[in-house]
């Protein structure tokens, strides 16, 4: 996956990646059609964020925010 090139496949691709690796529950509400390339470029830097994050540290960030 090249990520410079903001298309849609590549949204297709990102949110299917963040959702399996943040074990989203209710995948419809993430759907790669609800993001547009306008804002490609802040969906990448949150995308690469994620995946360089352990699952543990999601998880804590999870908890707290609901605090």
């Amino acid at each position: 996956m090249n990520l410079k090139e903001n298309n849609r496949e590549n949204i297709e691709l990102i949110i299917s990646n963040i959702k399996e690796k943040l074990q989203v529950v209710n995948g419809g509400a993430m759907r790669p059609e609800s993001f547009d390339t306008d804002n490609y470029e802040d969906l990448v830097e949150i995308y690469e964020m994620i995946m360089n994050k352990n699952l543990l540290v999601l998880v804590k960030l999870t908890l707290s925010s609901l605090n």
